[in-house]
């Protein structure tokens, strides 16, 4: 049973799959060799959602390279959402974490997010973002707002590669299957919020995020869609716009108060794990699965013989009492129930990250509305060039700025000239655009 799951849901991103893929396992990628995650006690697995490129195809491949690398598939286009829900249920890591399949992670990712979980039970970790365009790192980071559940009930704070303990899917359900067109991420983040799970953001800039045109913040990133995300939002969480939060949430970090229907503000609430958290493996050998309650925190543990149910976090107060009825205390006539499980010994700390230019958000905003921009606000839509490059996928002018001219030439067979001319009438108009 692996530490971590990396779940990776993939539509039509068949090309991009090796290099999420080589970001976890090492190896060659499209923007230079990738090692190893440094935490390596992980399993991923590729759901392919019902794509009609050679996704499936590309899964089966990067299987054989590595036994932690395993697939499925939807069998119909069904969202990211179920792709997600899909691909957590057949996971069996004690940690989860959804990636992209456009998307990379550094070297270093796993261990600050899992060492941050570690520090702070019962939460979600999130770091920063590192943007991926034209084959190459950027040297600015897109920085993560700090979580607060207030706060993300007008914006989502955080990305969707998170990471949490296993028992955060099971206690939300699930991504939010209606999220179909997007923003499923923020709905997901809000849900973690209502159970408690208060969000950590990590300094660290781990998740690498391609902008070379293929995302869905093209399509879906207009007022109009905008609009249409925030209703659905607000009609998943009725109860927390109307300013009814329910107990044990996640407030901000401050205080934990909950509001019930009538408005009386209840007590500030303890949450479990607070004195830190231990895995424990059942190895009672019960084929059920059964409720065991910590005689200190009165928290019900759910365990059971499957290997997916059999290991657990459980409040360290729980484990020894002085009259033997902490969980490590219980037997079954003479054998043990449960057994305490090491934690890995952490990975060593990354070597420190050059200074990082900050992106801010109304710099992230711009940087999006740039990427809208249609090629044919640049290019007579008339000629024959706008005609050649929209057929080969160019619809929008960022699309060509981000691409190496190499790529624009197998594509379109223009000439190396052609390619520099059009970029540079393109920049021309991003300046006087930004200006």
């Amino acid at each position: 049973m692996p530490l971590i799951s990396v779940i990776i849901p993939c539509f039509n991103h068949a090309r991009y799959l090796q290099d999420a893929v080589r970001s976890f396992i090492g190896g060659e990628t499209s923007i230079g060799m990738m090692e190893e995650q440094t935490i390596a006690d992980f399993e991923i697995i590729i759901v392919d959602d019902g794509s009609t490129d050679d996704t499936l195809a590309e899964c089966a491949r990067l299987s054989n390279l590595d036994k932690r690398i395993k697939f499925t598939s939807t069998g119909i286009n069904s969202g990211t959402s179920a792709a997600n829900n899909l691909g957590l249920r057949m996971s069996t890591g004690l940690f989860l974490t959804v990636m992209s399949a456009d998307d990379m992670r550094e070297k270093f990712a796993l261990h600050d997010l899992y060492s941050a979980v570690m520090s702070n039970p019962h939460s979600f970790a999130y770091d920063n973002v590192r943007i991926i365009t034209g084959g190459k790192r950027q040297e600015k980071v897109w920085v993560m707002e700090d979580y607060d559940l207030k706060r993300c009930l007008d914006r989502n704070p955080c990305h969707t590669g998170s990471l949490y303990e296993r028992q955060a899917f099971i206690d939300t359900g699930g991504f939010n299957e209606n999220m179909r067109h997007g923003r499923e991420d923020w709905a997901w983040n809000i849900s973690l919020g209502m159970k408690g799970y208060c969000g950590i953001h990590v300094s660290s800039a781990g998740y690498l995020y391609r902008r070379e045109g293929q995302n869905r913040t093209l399509t879906n990133a207009t007022p109009e869609w905008q609009e249409k995300f925030r209703s659905q939002i607000r009609e998943i969480f009725l109860e927390l716009y109307a300013g009814r939060f329910p107990m044990g949430c996640c407030g901000s970090r401050s205080a934990y108060y909950a509001q019930s229907n009538v408005g009386e503000l209840m007590e500030p609430m303890g949450l479990v794990g607070a004195d830190g958290m231990t895995v424990l493996r059942y190895i009672g050998g019960n084929v059920g699965k059964q409720i065991y309650y910590g005689p200190v925190t009165g928290t019900g543990y759910v365990f059971g013989a499957l290997p997916k149910d059999c290991r657990k976090l459980v409040d360290s107060r729980d484990l020894h009492t002085e009259k033997s009825s902490g969980l490590l205390d219980l037997r079954l006539k003479t054998k043990k129930l449960f057994e305490q499980e090491a934690s890995p010994a952490p990975a060593p700390a990354p070597a420190p990250a050059p200074a990082l230019e900050i992106v801010s958000e109304e710099e992230e905003k711009v940087a999006l509305s740039a990427d809208l921009i249609p090629l044919s606000d640049v290019i007579d839509s008339e000629t024959e060039l706008y005609k050649l490059l929209l057929s080969c996928g160019y619809e929008y002018a960022m699309q060509i700025l981000n691409s190496s001219n190499k790529q624009i030439m197998t594509k379109t067979h223009l000439s190396k000239e052609t390619v520099q001319e059009v970029k540079v009438v393109i920049s021309d108009f991003m300046q006087k655009w930004k200006a």
